[in-house]
Formats: structure tokens, sequence, C-alpha cells
């Protein structure tokens, strides 16, 4: 049987890709099931996923989200060092959720520290802090 080169990425955008609200979690690959887990628990059934294995994330695709339940997610995502990245949603909820979250402590000194270094005159379209 041929299968067409582009087939497994038409598959992917009918499960994951054209969801109106799309998230990476970065957990490891030893807890992709957990974090996809997680996802339905916060975010209901209905959910399409995908694993990226070069980056280590978890993409969940659905079709609505509430901020609390962005929110819930991503703290008890925090709970286990995970991030979590509301890549595509409309503007209301990326205004209430936020795209990335919170960031650690840690990470916030080094985002802080790079955009002294790289940005200090605050011109990047993206921001790299929240």
């Amino acid at each position: 049987m041929d299968v067409a080169p582009e087939a497994p990425w038409h598959a992917w955008r009918r499960a994951v890709g054209a969801w109106p609200v799309l998230l990476r979690i970065g957990a490891d690959p030893a807890d992709w099931g957990d974090a996809a887990a997680l996802a339905q628990q916060h975010l209901g059934d209905g959910l399409g996923s995908s694993v990226t294995v070069p980056r280590g994330t978890v993409r969940v695709g659905c079709a609505t989200a509430s901020s609390g339940a962005v929110r819930a997610l991503r703290a008890a995502a925090a709970h286990r060092g995970w991030p979590v990245v509301l890549e595509r949603a409309d503007a209301s909820l990326r205004a209430a959720a936020g795209v990335w979250g919170e960031l650690s402590a840690g990470a916030l000194r080094l985002t802080e520290r790079l955009r002294q270094v790289y940005d200090p005159h605050n011109v990047f379209a993206v921001p790299l802090l929240p």
C-alpha cells in the first residue's frame, strides 16, 4: 500500500493541530502518558494529543478550555516540573490565562538576566517575561 509522504502530517492535523486550543506540556518521555492523563483530568474528554520526541513535549488540543482549567493544569504540572505553554487560543483565553504561565524562581532569574543582556531596550516582539 502506497502512503503519500504528507499523510502523517494530515493525520496529526486532524488529531491535534486543528484544535482551537493547543497546549504544550514539557515532560520527560517516560512521563508522556501521565502528562496526557493530567491534561484530560483538567480539560476533560475529547482531547487530541501528540508527542514530539526531540523536544520532549506533549501537545494537547481541545475545542474549548477555561482560564481556570488552564491555570489548574499548570499548577498540577508545576508540581512535577512540567511547564505548560498555551500555544493556540482565542484572545480572551490568552489574556485571562497567559501564554507562558508562571516561571520557577530560577527560570525567572535566568530570563530576566537574558533580557538585560540581549534586550536591554525591550525591543523584542515576543516578551520573555510573563
